[in-house]
């Protein structure tokens, strides 16, 4: 369809064009349908690869998962899903997973960060959680929270 409204407007646009210009437009307009088969691909190419920086952590029980992603800018908690709300089987994964995933981030000096969506799983994270700041309130409510590496200890 994007290929489809680029000719059309290109055609228009050389329609109300004259000469070079217009000889200008169609090749233009044949380089972007030849390029844009393998610039689609390499694209979904690119976004395949992107996915595949998640790493996912599921609890034994199979109850509680805690999804990570690796940015530039470091790592990412963005997914955390539990069968129900406060019903201790995130805190249970957060127990095994984050003493773990700590002593990996600090070894390899990298920034973990994440965002509370209330202000008391922000404090609960806060109190688990060694080395965790507050950064302030998140784009859509809630807080967001940041890990430093910490130095050896």
């Amino acid at each position: 369809m994007l290929v489809r409204w680029m000719i059309t407007g290109l055609r228009h646009g050389s329609s109300k064009s004259s000469g070079a210009r217009k000889m200008l437009l169609v090749v233009l307009a044949r380089v972007l349908v030849v390029a844009f088969w393998p610039m689609a691909g390499l694209f979904a190419y690119r976004m395949g690869c992107a996915r595949s920086r998640w790493v996912y952590y599921a609890s034994p029980k199979r109850d509680a998962v805690l999804g990570v992603h690796r940015t530039r800018r470091g790592w990412f908690v963005g997914d955390h899903m539990t069968p129900s709300l406060r019903s201790g089987t995130g805190k249970a994964l957060r127990d095994v997973v984050i003493p773990e995933l700590t002593v990996v981030v600090d070894e390899a000096e990298v920034t973990v960060r994440t965002v509370a969506t209330s202000e008391r799983q922000a404090a609960d994270y806060l109190a688990e959680i060694p080395g965790l700041v507050d950064d302030g309130p998140a784009l859509l409510g809630g807080r967001r929270l940041r890990r430093p590496p910490q130095p050896p200890r």
